[in-house]
């Protein structure tokens, strides 16, 4: 979804824009700029170097309503693909379940404490979990979200924790302690 590591065609963007005053302003179009291309040509080769910086507005440590952007983004891409491709409705619950696991996980990272939205959150996710559950193509990650939030948002919190303090240091500190700045693992 991320809008860094693509080029575009100009005239894709007559139509579409990136919302105004909205975060996560790729994930809420760059399915619909996909939609108007008649061809799309990938390459994996790496060439583009990127920093994960742990103080960005995505993954600061200070909470802001507007993490909540995600989740409205994904809920509407997870509506458009349902609409026009019907066949993809898995992919679709998986993409409601992600966001609003990935908006948990803020929540985490931040210390926010409000209990109704985590509980909120938490019933969505659950409610999407037999479909992620089952499908094989979903991501570890997400499964082991959703089997971390089963008992409650404290397990989630905890493992979570865990999670982001592992990752964090290892990206800091790199393999064997030696710098590292890519974000990479």
């Amino acid at each position: 979804m991320t809008a860094w590591n693509k080029l575009y065609r100009l005239d894709l963007f007559r139509q579409i824009r990136y919302p105004e005053g909205l975060l996560y302003e790729d994930t809420a179009t760059t399915y619909l700029i996909t939609q108007e291309c008649d061809r799309v040509a990938v390459d994996m080769t790496p060439q583009y170097h990127y920093t994960q910086r742990y103080t960005s507005i995505a993954n600061g440590t200070i909470w802001k309503d507007s993490k909540l952007d995600l989740v409205l983004a994904g809920d509407r891409m997870a509506a458009w693909v349902c609409e026009h491709y019907p066949d993809l409705k898995t992919a679709a619950a998986e993409k409601r379940a992600y966001v609003r696991l990935s908006t948990l996980s803020q929540m985490v990272n931040t210390s926010h404490q409000d209990k109704d939205l985590a509980r909120r959150l938490r019933r969505e996710v659950l409610s999407v979990a037999p479909t992620v559950l089952r499908d094989r193509r979903a991501s570890k990650r997400d499964k082991l979200g959703i089997l971390a939030l089963l008992p409650g948002f404290w397990c989630y919190r905890a493992i979570w924790s865990r999670y982001y303090e592992t990752k964090r240091n290892r990206t800091v500190a790199g393999p064997a302690g030696t710098p590292d700045t890519t974000g990479k693992e």
